[in-house]
């Protein structure tokens, strides 16, 4: 039989970081990055056999894993955004050069 292969799940990639719940706790740990995401079935470092599109993720610091198989993926993960702060510009405006109509 041929060996099943894993359905990327969307953003959730090798080295993505990500927030991580944790039913334990109730609560999300938001240092969490993704270190393997499994393309095939494999027996991993705990002995158990991990279906392929499992990721293992570390968080609390890089203190804690887990493995989350993928039909939880979208429960337990959830990809960091990352917001940009937007340049400011300072100045004066010539409001004659904007050419707008003239407000009476």
């Amino acid at each position: 039989p041929k060996a099943a292969k894993a359905e990327p799940q969307e953003g959730i990639i090798e080295g993505r970081k990500v927030h991580v719940y944790s039913p334990r706790t109730d609560s999300w740990a938001t240092d969490g990055w993704v270190v393997k995401i499994l393309a095939e079935s494999s027996i991993e470092d705990d002995g158990h056999l991990k279906p392929p599109g499992s990721a293992k993720v570390l968080y609390s610091r890089g203190q804690e894993f887990k493995w989350v198989r993928p039909e939880h993926i979208q429960k337990f993960l959830r990809v960091q955004v990352r917001l940009t702060a937007q340049r400011v510009v300072s100045g004066r405006l010539d409001r004659s050069s904007l050419e707008l109509p003239m407000l009476l």
